[in-house]
């Protein structure tokens, strides 16, 4: 089995190494966010592949915590067999049979192909500096969130990402709604992120969580939608509609003891804020 992946693999370099090229922009490692990006690209999503089991392979290829959290060339190929096998499984019997699929229906017609204005924007390396910035903070209000919808026992279980109530609350908690960012608008935001990394829309409703890294994009989306003055950039635009989701939940969250959790994140914001 190893021998024929290893053929398929120099069968199929020229892709491989163009698509690597192409999302590590021309580096040697490959960030997250080019990750993402191919992922996005190439059309990937689905109930097996979700953007969250992407985050997780890419932590797992890393070399150790002290490096930079880039993934190499070898690293990315290790992503890929694995992608393969999740989203294939089911139907093709071996791993070369999964991998070879991959290549060819998914990463030659689409890798480095124009991903469309959105995906432009919300990845551009201004806005990814903001969300850098604001990084911490941005994690501790998506694991607080991740956890809130208690309503049934599917619910209870899936901590580690946030479904369409626990991204309506968290909206609703940073008073945000208004006649322009409807409970509807929000929705629609919350399905189209989802949309963007599947083919032809399909597996959309198979996954109903959003990875933190969709949460981001969702951040970005609605600094748009909110705040759709051209003449201000989208990272300016994005950092103050940030500072007013730190304003928003501090001043919600900033009450009566709730948890040790909500602590720890109201005096994050505050310091933030300061």
């Amino acid at each position: 089995i190893q021998t024929q992946i290893e053929n398929l693999l120099r069968e199929r370099f020229r892709t491989i190494r163009e698509a690597f090229r192409h999302y590590s922009g021309g580096g040697q490692g490959m960030t997250i966010e080019g990750l993402l990006s191919c992922f996005y690209d190439c059309k990937m999503r689905s109930v097996e592949l979700t953007p969250h089991l992407i985050e997780q392979l890419f932590k797992a290829t890393l070399p150790s915590k002290n490096h930079e959290p880039v993934m190499t060339p070898q690293g990315f190929v290790e992503v890929l067999v694995q992608c393969a096998n999740l989203k294939f499984r089911k139907h093709l019997e071996t791993v070369k049979e999964q991998l070879a699929y991959l290549i060819d229906k998914h990463i030659k017609p689409y890798a480095g192909h124009d991903a469309g204005i959105f995906q432009r924007m919300a990845y551009a390396p201004r806005v990814r500096d903001v969300l850098d910035k604001n990084s911490n903070e941005l994690h501790a209000i998506y694991e607080l969130y991740a956890a809130a919808d208690q309503s049934t026992n599917s619910a209870q279980e899936n901590v580690s990402t946030i479904n369409i109530k626990e991204f309506q609350l968290f909206i609703q908690h940073c008073n945000m709604l208004d006649e322009t960012l409807t409970e509807l608008a929000v929705q629609q935001i919350f399905e189209g992120i989802q949309l963007s990394a599947t083919e032809e829309g399909l597996g959309l409703g198979d996954d109903e969580e959003l990875a933190f890294s969709e949460f981001l994009d969702g951040l970005v989306a609605i600094s748009v939608y909110k705040f759709p003055d051209p003449f201000v950039p989208l990272h300016h635009r994005l950092q103050n509609f940030i500072f007013s989701i730190f304003a928003g939940l501090r001043d919600y969250w900033n009450r009566d003891y709730v948890s040790p959790q909500v602590d720890v994140l109201v005096q994050m914001l505050q310091e933030k804020l300061i």
